[in-house]
Parts: C-alpha cells; sequence; structure tokens
C-alpha cells in the first residue's frame, strides 16, 4: 500500500526519509526499499561489537548503508560513506513505512507524515497512526524513550 507515495518521493529528485517504527518485519522493509532507491539505514550500536558485525553485514546484502545513529541525530557516515552529517542533506518528503504480517506473507505499507513531522509530537502521531491497527505486531519491548532532554528522569533503569 502507498508505492506511488513512494515513486513520487523518489521522483522529486529530493532526499526521502522513510521513518520505520518497530513494527512488523522492519528489516524485510530493508530488502523492499532497497530494490526501489539508494538506502541508507540509521542503527543504534548494539552493546558487542560482533553483532553489529553481524547486523551491518545482513544489511549490506540489501545494497543499504548502515549508518550509526548518535544521540545528537548525527551518523558517522554519511550517504556517501564519507563523514557528511546526515542532518546537512536536502530532505523533502517524510515517509512512514511498514511490513506487517497478514495472512500468506507481508503487506508493506507506506504513507506520508502528516502532517509535515517538525516536533516529537507530530512524529509520536505519524507513528501511533501506524501501529494502532497493527498492536500485536509492535516490538513493545523497545525503549522508545531512552534519549530524554536534558534534565528530564530516565524512564527506564
Amino acid at each position: 500500500q502507498g508505492e506511488e507515495t513512494l515513486k513520487s518521493a523518489l521522483a522529486s529528485g529530493k532526499g526521502v526519509i522513510i521513518a520505520v517504527p518497530h513494527l512488523g518485519a522492519w528489516e524485510l522493509l530493508n530488502l523492499y526499499l532497497a530494490e526501489h532507491t539508494e538506502l541508507a539505514v540509521l542503527y543504534r550500536a548494539p552493546r558487542h561489537a560482533w553483532v553489529e558485525l553481524l547486523l551491518n553485514t545482513a544489511r549490506g546484502r540489501t545494497r543499504a548503508v548502515p549508518v550509526r545513529a548518535e544521540q545528537q541525530g548525527k551518523g558517522d557516515r554519511g550517504l556517501d560513506g564519507g563523514a557528511a552529517d546526515l542532518d546537512q542533506l536536502d530532505f523533502e518528503f517524510v515517509l512512514f513505512a511498514s511490513a506487517v504480517r497478514v495472512a500468506g506473507g507481508f503487506q508493506i505499507q507506506l504513507q506520508a507524515a502528516a502532517p509535515e513531522v517538525i516536533d516529537v509530537a507530530t512524529l509520536n502521531v505519524n507513528v501511533e497512526n501506524l501501529v494502532l491497527p497493527w498492536l500485536a505486531q509492535y516490538q513493545w519491548s523497545y525503549k522508545r524513550y531512552s534519549m530524554r532532554p536534558e534534565g528530564q528522569p530516565r524512564l527506564y533503569r
């Protein structure tokens, strides 16, 4: 669902941010997206270096470029494999996507952010809209709010 939305965004020639909450089979979604465009996948480094190597090797098979996301929201590798900061790139579109399990396989869902994502509250509304129909497939154990604004209490131990 929403493949035309992706095609239109890619045809614009501008960058496209595809936000993927931990819903369904997001690694499968990477395979689908890598068939349509060059793809950089932001991730948080796991605690063990061998796990990071394993994940990046697997993701690299899809032609996706793994980009380590730091707390400041910047990667240590840009889309070209260099050191460009992601926040310096020219993005025009934000899409939300998922690959959810359905009878007989998976369904890819792509939808434009509504309204424009400009703050955390709007981001949360978009994530909620994507997750609500598929509550059983959301990874509830994911510590989504582990990075807190300065002065805010930690939510997890």
